[in-house]
């Protein structure tokens, strides 16, 4: 195996652990503006990054969403104090109502 082969190799698996670890479930369906948010666990900076990440080409491509629909049992809260901002800055940087 080549060094750029074995590189990709790892870097496919290493997207793929971070996609299993993340404790955030993330439906968007760009048909109907729609997002549903599903907490696995205690929810980390990241998820509120790779939320936006796909979030905010929808909005920028289609204005605002008709709807954010958050299922969950229980709110499992945040790994951490980062997390919590990380949470704030994106309910506040995207989806507040003017």
């Amino acid at each position: 195996m080549s060094t750029k082969s074995f590189c990709t190799a790892f870097i496919d698996n290493l997207l793929i652990s971070i996609e299993v670890f993340s404790m955030l479930k993330i439906d968007v369906d760009q048909a109907t503006r729609m997002v549903l948010l599903e907490p696995e666990g205690h929810l980390s900076k990241q998820d509120f990054v790779s939320l936006a990440q796909l979030v905010d080409p929808l909005i920028i491509e289609s204005g605002d969403l008709n709807g954010v629909l958050v299922h969950a049992c229980k709110f499992p809260g945040w790994d951490s104090f980062a997390s919590f901002i990380a949470h704030i800055q994106f309910i506040n940087g995207n989806y507040h109502s003017n």
